[in-house]
This record gives structure tokens, C-alpha cells and sequence, in this order.
């Protein structure tokens, strides 16, 4: 027997009232047995599957309830081993496709490279000798390396010296992720800063520079190591992403998209972002920097220092 809702789709196409009385076979009183044999009823009141109803065509397309048909759900299959394990969340973000043949390790890789890591692995050393700190963001490296790389693009000249092209090209996803890796591992401070600086202010033992160099440089290397033992259980597991790094990733597909192919959507996806990050970082700003800097000011100092 045919549903309420078909009953009331045969009653639109046919023009009568939906609120006209329906027979059990859902058609009106008033349709004939001509019209019920010319729409491919059958003698026990179903539809046949290539026959015309009322001018609908009805093929032998599977109509899912409750699922989407369009061809953006069947862009990962679920057959796939690689892809199964995945969560959805990170498939809508991540793309699953790679061009190996863009550009990585390059010119403006080194430089982007140097210009951010140093700056910010002295602010965050210096930072942990003071009271107040500056904090290096890497979502600013992230932001900032993407429109200085492009800048670079555009006024390098396409020439090598000594074996190294310049500008081999537009700026590339790869070198805009690389830079700010390279940033999030180098830009922080180190870990065996402690020792070193105990030893000379509390046992006045001084330790040599070159000493204390491949010292803070083996606590480095013994973290990666470490790092590299555990990997496979927290960073090739699908089951357990990193949303921090699912957050930065959304980020760099639409700056990827910004660069690649501008649309409207991706513009305004930046834009709210910029108009977030600038609302953000200016009430940050303000009660962390600028308040507690002015509360510190002696001003009627400033104005009478003599008077008594």
C-alpha cells in the first residue's frame, strides 16, 4: 500500500486537491482505470520500474532516506583499509590527495625559515627569565609565512646562484607547511636552559659555551628520539587526531584555496578569520600589555619629581 507521502505527490502531479478523499491505492475517486493501467500499476497496486507516471519517469535508481545522494558522499570510499579507519571529521578537512611534484625545500624555505625561528626561539627564552612573557604564537607563523612566501614569489628573480634557484616557482602548500613545522620545533625554548643556568648562579660553576651547546643540543635530539619511539602509537593511529593540528590544517586548505582558487566563500572565510584574529589579539592585548604598563607608571613623579 502506498504511503501518505506518495499519495500526496501522485495527488499534486495530478492536479487534484491534496486534501481530496484517496483511495486505498492512492489515487482519486476520480482517476480511471485507464489512468491507473497508462501510469504502470499493476494488478496488485505496484508500480512497475521503468514506467512513466503521470510524466515522472521512475528508473531503477535506489533512493536512500535519510542519506545524501550527491557525489561529495561517495568521494571516500569506505572499502578502502586506508580510509576506513579515519574519522569523518578529518576527511572533511584533510585532503587526501598530493601532488608530488610541488615544491619543498627551497630558497624561501631557508630564509622564511631563519626569519621566523630565530625571533621566536629568543623571545621564548627570554621569556622564561622574566616575569612577563611574549608569547610567539604559531598560528602567527602560520598566517604571516603565507603572505611573505607569496610576496617572495613575486619579486625574486628566477635565476640560480651557485646551483639554488631563487624562485622556482609560485609559493607551494608544502613550503608554507614546512615553514611553520620548522617554526613550531624551533622557535621554543630549550629544555636543558635550566642546568646551565643553575650551575653558574647558585654553584657559580660556569660552564663552557661549546659545552653547553652540544649539551642543550642532545636534550633536544634525546626528545625527538623519544618522540619517534611513540609515534606510532599517538601520531599514525586515525583513531585519535590532533585537533589542534586539525584546526591549523582547516586553516592551510583555505589559505590554500585563497591562493589557488579564489572564490567567494574562500575570501569570506578569511575575512571573519582576520576579523576574529584582530578582535582577539586586541583584547588580549590591552589587559595583558598595555593596563599593566600604564598602572606602573608613576605619572605625578613624572610631573613634580622635587616635590617633597
Amino acid at each position: 500500500m502506498a504511503g501518505p507521502l506518495f499519495r500526496r505527490v501522485v495527488a499534486r502531479v495530478k492536479g487534484v486537491n491534496q486534501d481530496a478523499e484517496l483511495t486505498p491505492d492512492g489515487f482519486a475517486e476520480s482517476t480511471t482505470l485507464d489512468e491507473k493501467t497508462a501510469a504502470g500499476l499493476t494488478g496488485t497496486g505496484k508500480l512497475e520500474p521503468t514506467s512513466k507516471t503521470f510524466g515522472l519517469e521512475v528508473d531503477d535508481e535506489e533512493i536512500k532516506s535519510g542519506k545524501a545522494s550527491d557525489a561529495a558522499s561517495d568521494d571516500f570510499a569506505d572499502d578502502d583499509e586506508a580510509v576506513r579507519d579515519i574519522p569523518m571529521a578529518v576527511r572533511r578537512i584533510v585532503s587526501m590527495t598530493d601532488n608530488p611534484e610541488e615544491l619543498t625545500l627551497t630558497f624561501r624555505y631557508f630564509v622564511l625559515s631563519i626569519l621566523f625561528i630565530v625571533p621566536g626561539a629568543f623571545l621564548s627564552q627570554m621569556s622564561y627569565f622574566r616575569t612577563t612573557s611574549a608569547a610567539y604564537s604559531v598560528f602567527f607563523v602560520q598566517i604571516a609565512s603565507n603572505y611573505v612566501g607569496m610576496w617572495l614569489a613575486r619579486i625574486l628573480p628566477n635565476k640560480k646562484i651557485l646551483g639554488i634557484n631563487l624562485n622556482p616557482g609560485p609559493w607551494s602548500s608544502k613550503e608554507h607547511v614546512l615553514v611553520t613545522l620548522s617554526a613550531a620545533s624551533g622557535a621554543t625554548y630549550n629544555l636543558a636552559y635550566a642546568p646551565v643556568s643553575i650551575a653558574e648562579l647558585y654553584f657559580n660553576e660556569p660552564m663552557n659555551p661549546a659545552v653547553a651547546i652540544f649539551f642543550m643540543w642532545s636534550v633536544v635530539v634525546t626528545g625527538y628520539s623519544f618522540a619517534a619511539i611513540s609515534r606510532q602509537f599517538l601520531l599514525y593511529d586515525p583513531q585519535y587526531p590532533w585537533f589542534q593540528a586539525l584546526c591549523q590544517t582547516a586553516l592551510f586548505e583555505s589559505q590554500k584555496r585563497e591562493r589557488n582558487n579564489p572564490t567567494p566563500i574562500s575570501k569570506n572565510q578569511m575575512r571573519v578569520f582576520f576579523a576574529v584574529f584582530f578582535a582577539v589579539a586586541l583584547w588580549q592585548f590591552l589587559p595583558e600589555y598595555v593596563f599593566p604598563m600604564t598602572g606602573s607608571l608613576a605619572f605625578l613623579c613624572w610631573v613634580a619629581p622635587r616635590n617633597p
